[in-house]
């Protein structure tokens, strides 16, 4: 199978996996890799939180009342979700869906005028 301009199709590289590979030996996680994990979460979290309350957690599946999704109750549900982050990190989002600020504080230098 081959994506529409793709330079090679999908199962080259899973033929050629001898099954041993390791994310351990020289991955490199691009930094920004953490916000789109957290994004995946968020919205699964959200999701999760919302179908348990309009369908019930015992729904074999998606009910009708979430077909389609609404959009304005499924942001209440995001603005919502907190979770524990894979970077162990407590994630929650205030009222405008921020999450917390993250900084690291140096030494502060004083300076005369």
């Amino acid at each position: 199978m081959r994506a529409a301009g793709a330079k090679f199709a999908i199962c080259d590289w899973l033929a050629a996996a001898a099954g041993d590979e390791s994310l351990k030996d020289g991955y490199v996680q691009d930094s920004k890799l953490g916000f789109v994990v957290n994004a995946i979460h968020t919205m699964a979290h959200a999701l999760d939180a919302m179908f348990r309350d309009v369908c019930g957690a015992a729904s074999p599946g998606l009910c009708a009342d979430m077909k389609p999704v609404n959009g304005s109750v499924f942001l209440q549900y995001l603005l919502n979700a907190s979770f524990t982050s894979y970077s162990g990190d407590y994630l929650t989002f205030d009222a405008a869906g921020d999450p917390p600020a993250r900084y690291t504080q140096t030494a502060g230098h004083s300076s005369r005028f």
